[in-house]
């Protein structure tokens, strides 16, 4: 053997000729086979010992009295010596046959078992370190990819020896997972899992379907030979393998058969140790609900027998956890079975309504007294989740049987939940529920609401269900539920005045014009006349209105013609007004001007809409309609804005710039006023007031927002408004000389009115 001018072929003989010597001699003393080799291990070199090694697994495994042992043995002592990688080793194995390269693994595999937990390995390696471990299992893995190897264990008469593998591989992998555990500082330990992980399920995929289910039944029924973890193990591999099964083939029966035996687990109480496999078989029933019935475009044959007792455990089983004191080994259950239930609940629909109520109480009892902050780690947000899951599932396969629940999931404690995106329980809930019975139940839900957020999610839940409602018949019959939303909702803050909008113009546009006059007048006489926040309310609704309606909404505010122009000059002296305030005006009158900006905005809306319509309203009574916004209007061009002014959105650095020049303030609405005017007769009184402004000589920023008005009005109007520039340039000829942010308003209009005209005003100036 040590001579290398012997052939190769000489020297494989030769080992193939001592070697069963060796073993029967072994058989017969207190030698083991493996120490007989060494020697011969440690004077081979190079490629002579590749080849000693390549001829000696080819020897040992022609051993006809051993099982592979030895064989496994000398792979165990090549990869502790350091002597042959990985690869090699596959390729030393990759010439003997399938069936002894499976004995061989199955060696490996107990072998790889004991290492794991550090002990001696068949007296060859003493303390097998972590290296080792990961060595073999990265063998074991690479022998089983072998193509060869797989298509042997799919021959149905090898079942018994690939099933023991199965077995093996089972056992191996428990231990590798607490060994990974234990170990987390040592990622070869986790390589180690990892690669068993792979193998296992390489195995498991290539059984026959019978011959599978027998071993994992087997392993499930055997309360006294497997540990809980190969059971949750055997329960994890049947759900992974539900997936991959025609629901239509014969084998698919088989699964149903197992469905008893599934239930008998879930049905015991569960205490720490057999937590996990409540778990596994709560997901087993699920995933066999889920691809044979609910994602199966062809059903199999009903089971709803045993579906239905499935639920019937499960909806125990939630109602207990869910009213048990919390921690984290049953919020997980728990999660698990909530998942299961919501499943069951989508496939049976309304079979499922007599345990609906015990459903919905754990449920609605787990979302309204368990908070997402008072879990360990990430385990509360999953089952919190899971909880939703379920309501969104009840919610979309019985929705109508959602009344009597209604008021229980529109409670405070629940709202925050519907913040979840990743459930959108919302979208569910507003399509789903119809808007006869979801509006009448959030407009009573409001009256439990307490802050700006579950205002926020009931008037979101409100605007999503009108939207959602094609029938205008079905809005109309419950508008008073809308609009009682909507009042209290205005009532309680106005920050919301945005949400409240969107809920307003959504029910409007699924209504006539005859019912929109009703619930606008109703909307006046709740305003009443005192109230500054509900008038601010009023117009900020108003304007949403308008800008959404446009010319249609004109009829509805002419209506309150006179409270807008009333409230126009109500401001003017308290904004306008040359003597202190605070020596003229009651304590507070600066807070009732609250509703002034939502009035200018609604204003701008209803000019702009006339304007498109040629302006007959606001020319109407021989243009007296015109004057009585005209006077007003101008005259808070001159205004002094306090740094406190009551905007709802908050004080302002520059109050005055927001109130007048900012687009969709005074500047605006008076531009859009003169387009609805419509002629130059009207305009001159217009631009006399703006020049007023553009004079002022004591503050700046009015002769800004004057300048600001006047460009505006040349831009808006163009050619049109050229007539009354002649008035202008006196004005503007000062005006070039001031202050450079001025001056270069100032500029700006005559350079504008030079492109319109198509002539310089140099020697007009």
């Amino acid at each position: 053997i040590e001579d290398e001018k012997e052939s190769s072929s000489s020297r494989s003989e030769t080992i193939k000729a001592i070697v069963p010597v060796f073993h029967q001699y072994c058989a017969q003393s207190k030698f083991s086979m493996v120490d007989l080799l060494i020697p011969f291990l440690d004077r081979t070199s190079g490629s002579n010992a590749v080849k000693f090694q390549q001829s000696m697994v080819n020897a040992l495994s022609s051993l006809k009295q051993d099982d592979c042992s030895v064989l496994a043995d000398f792979m165990c002592l090549l990869l502790a010596r350091r002597v042959t990688k990985v690869y090699q080793m596959k390729e030393f194995l990759e010439n003997l046959e399938p069936v002894i390269q499976i004995n061989c693994v199955r060696k490996l595999c107990a072998r790889l078992d004991v290492a794991l937990i550090g002990q001696s390995v068949s007296n060859i390696v003493e303390s097998p370190t972590s290296q080792f471990c990961m060595e073999v299992s990265g063998l074991i893995l690479q022998t089983l990819s072998n193509k060869l190897v797989q298509g042997y264990i799919q021959e149905s008469d090898v079942s018994s020896l690939c099933l023991q593998l199965w077995q093996d591989l089972m056992v191996l992998q428990a231990t590798s997972i607490q060994q990974a555990n234990t170990h987390g500082d040592d990622k070869m330990f986790t390589i180690c899992k990892n690669r068993i992980d792979e193998s296992l399920i390489g195995v498991q995929h290539l059984l026959p379907i019978p011959v599978f289910l027998a071993s994992v039944t087997t392993l499930i029924e055997d309360d006294e030979g497997n540990s809980d973890l190969c059971k949750s193990r055997a329960l994890r591999m049947i759900s992974e393998r539900i997936s991959e099964v025609d629901p239509m083939a014969p084998e698919a029966a088989l699964f149903t058969e197992l469905l008893p035996l599934i239930l008998g687990l879930l049905q015991n109480d569960a205490n720490d140790s057999d937590v996990i496999v409540q778990q596994d078989a709560a997901v087993v029933i699920e995933r066999f609900v889920r691809s044979f019935y609910l994602l199966a475009s062809v059903q199999p044959k009903k089971s709803e027998g045993s579906i239905l007792e499935a639920l019937k455990v499960c909806a125990e089983r939630l109602s207990e956890l869910c009213s048990q004191k919390e921690d984290d080994i049953r919020s997980k259950l728990a999660c698990s079975f909530a998942l299961c239930t919501a499943t069951l609940v989508k496939y049976l629909k309304a079979r499922s309504l007599p345990l609906l109520p015990k459903i919905m109480d754990s449920v609605i009892n787990f979302l309204s007294f368990r908070k997402l902050d008072c879990g360990d780690g990430d385990t509360q947000p999953l089952v919190h989740a899971s909880m939703l899951q379920t309501l969104k599932a009840i919610i979309e396969s019985l929705p109508q049987f959602m009344i009597p629940h209604l008021g229980k999931i529109l409670t405070p404690a629940i709202l925050p939940s519907f913040l979840n995106e990743s459930n959108d329980i919302q979208a569910t809930l507003t399509t789903r529920v119809p808007a006869r019975q979801l509006l009448p139940a959030l407009s009573r839900a409001l009256k439990e609401c307490c802050n700006a957020t579950e205002y926020e999610i009931i008037l979101s839940l409100a605007t999503s269900s009108i939207e959602n409602t094609s029938s205008r018949h079905e809005i109309g019959a419950v508008k008073a539920n809308v609009l009682k939303i909507i009042l209290l909702s205005c009532d309680f803050d106005a920050s919301l005045m945005d949400q409240i909008s969107k809920a307003l113009v959504a029910m409007v546009m699924k209504i006539s014009e005859a019912q929109l006059r009703q619930i606008y007048t109703s909307f006046r006489e709740w305003r009443g006349d005192d109230n500054s926040s509900r008038k601010f309310a009023f117009w900020a609704l108003s304007a949403a209105l308008s800008k959404e309606l446009k010319s249609i909404f004109i009829p509805c505010f002419t209506s309150v013609l006179n409270d807008a122009i009333s409230e126009l000059e109500f401001a003017v002296p308290l904004l306008c007004t040359q003597i202190q305030r605070a020596k003229k005006a009651k304590v507070g009158s600066m807070d009732s001007l609250l509703y002034l900006p939502a009035l200018i905005s609604c204003l701008n809306q209803i000019f702009s809409a006339d304007a498109r319509e040629g302006g007959n309203w606001v020319r109407e009574d021989g243009d007296k309609r015109y004057h009585s916004f005209l006077e007003p209007l101008t005259k808070l061009l001159l205004a002094r804005v306090p740094s406190d002014f009551p905007f709802p959105t908050g004080a302002s650095e520059n109050a005055y710039q927001q109130l007048i020049v900012d687009s969709g303030g005074l500047v605006s609405c008076i531009v859009s006023l003169a387009s609805a005017a419509g002629n130059d007769i009207l305009w001159k009184p217009l631009n006399h007031a703006i020049l007023i402004a553009c004079g002022n000589e004591d503050h700046a920023e009015i002769r800004r927002a004057g300048l600001t008005c006047l460009l505006e009005l040349i831009r808006t109007l163009g050619e049109e408004y050229m007539v009354l520039i002649p008035e202008c340039l006196p004005v503007l000829s000062e005006l070039l000389e001031a202050e450079e942010e001025t001056a270069a308003l100032a500029r700006d209009c005559v350079e504008l009115s030079e492109d319109l005209l198509g002539e310089s005003l140099e020697e007009s100036l």
